[in-house]
């Protein structure tokens, strides 16, 4: 049965492949990056090292969790070749950008003769797959090659149940032959109930990012320029969510006039979308890089990689998006890391141990729908007391799941070692 599925797979592949390819192409107005170097997609690439550790990082959140561990491999391993593959252009922005001595790549489509040319070129020594990137060709391909390792490895509850429907070919073409770095042990349970024989569980790298002394320094001299403003940053929003946070924002500015909001959202490429948003609102608005804001700016829009972390250093209170959509929730540990009082939404299922965490601390705030988070923010504002009990739960509970790095690094050495 799994050999079966697994060939309707590669076929539904095949027909899909010229609407997937061509539908990336066409998203080149929004992203021209999405059109160049297009010949990697199909395994067209050339190798500049030797017997390198290959990881695939999907896109900005993986690349991230990535990082550190790549600092830290590099630190003590210099003479060690890395070659990052991504599916994003924004992705690939941020490998250039914080990991510049790295090669990078875009992934192959998920078919068996693109993967196979691209594991012949470089010939990784292992493979280290970010959360959840889990291809079956993918697999199938760098198991002849080298280890596989899941790094940072998460499974959602709804995950997990669509992977049980197809346990036989999870446990067959998934999970067979790989080393799985858990994030919690209810994950490494289940994984090890999908088939998964080696689970480890060493805890969530992104616990580990902390800021560091030149984004402390640059958040306050950016908040000094704002003034005595209160400032409420709104990060990693979907579509759907803006117009229902910039509903809250009008309710807001009622009792807090000079209130300023900082969007950002999670996909830089919807910037004309949320544009013509604010333009509906008439706000005065600003899409200014340096941050240099004029008294009158209402809104701020942030459309550059990179800049997130930092401005969270900005900000009295935070929204954190993809939860009041039902996305799953994005990343709340970087506003915890900096002792920000945090609010999200309901829709946190790929996050469920982070927020159940926070939680029980007391280091988090969620509002049900639209109207509870304007009430969840304005008591923020009005409470600074409060605000600040908050963040410091949150930031206390961050430090105390830091490690998980170091545990990580040590896993991989092991093998590194033996290569």
């Amino acid at each position: 049965m799994a050999t079966l599925l697994h060939s309707l797979y590669v076929v539904l592949w095949c027909v899909l492949l010229p609407v997937i390819h061509f539908g990336l192409l066409f998203r080149y107005r929004q992203h021209p990056a999405y059109k160049q170097r297009s010949r990697e997609r199909f395994g067209f690439v050339t190798s500049t090292s030797s017997s390198p550790i290959w990881i695939h990082a999907a896109s900005v959140g993986e690349v991230l969790v990535a990082e550190p561990l790549v600092k830290k491999l590099l630190e003590h391993h210099p003479e060690q070749a890395i070659v990052i593959t991504t599916t994003t252009p924004t992705g690939a922005d941020i490998v250039a950008k914080r990991l510049p001595s790295v090669q990078h790549c875009y992934l192959s489509y998920d078919l068996p003769w693109f993967h196979k040319r691209f594991v012949k070129t470089i010939q990784p020594c292992m493979l280290l797959l970010i959360e959840r990137e889990l291809w079956p060709c993918l697999l199938a391909a760098a198991r002849k090659q080298c280890l596989i390792f899941l790094v940072n490895a998460r499974l959602s509850e709804s995950s997990f149940d669509r992977y049980l429907g197809f346990k036989s070919y999870a446990s067959k073409r998934l999970f067979k032959g790989i080393e799985v770095f858990a994030q919690t042990e209810s994950e490494a349970t289940c994984f090890r109930l999908l088939g998964a024989s080696s689970v480890h569980t060493l805890g969530n790298i992104k616990f580990d990012v902390t800021p560091s002394d030149e984004a402390i320094a640059l958040a306050k001299k950016i908040r000094k320029s704002w003034g005595e403003r209160p400032v409420w940053i709104v990060a990693s929003t979907h579509s759907g969510e803006e117009p229902q946070v910039l509903d809250v924002f009008q309710q807001l500015k009622q009792e807090h006039p000079e209130l300023l909001l900082v969007l950002v959202p999670r996909h830089i490429e919807r910037k004309t979308e949320v544009c013509q948003l604010l333009n509906g609102y008439r706000y005065q608005c600003s899409s200014e890089s340096g941050f240099d804001l004029d008294d009158k700016i209402e809104v701020l829009l942030v459309d550059e990689l990179g800049k997130l972390a930092t401005l969270y250093g900005c900000a009295d209170v935070a929204f954190v998006g993809g939860s009041l959509v039902p996305h799953g929730g994005q990343n709340l540990i970087e506003p915890a890391s900096w002792g920000l009082a945090t609010v999200t939404g309901p829709h946190t299922h790929n996050f469920s141990a982070l927020v159940e965490g926070l939680m029980g601390c007391v280091g988090l705030s969620v509002a049900n729908d639209q109207q509870e988070l304007a009430g969840r923010i304005d008591c923020l504002l009005k409470n600074p007391d409060n605000r600040i009990r908050l963040g410091l739960r949150a930031k206390e509970y961050i430090s105390q799941h830091r490690g998980a790095t170091e545990r990580h690094y040590q896993k991989i050495l092991s093998h590194l070692s033996t290569k």
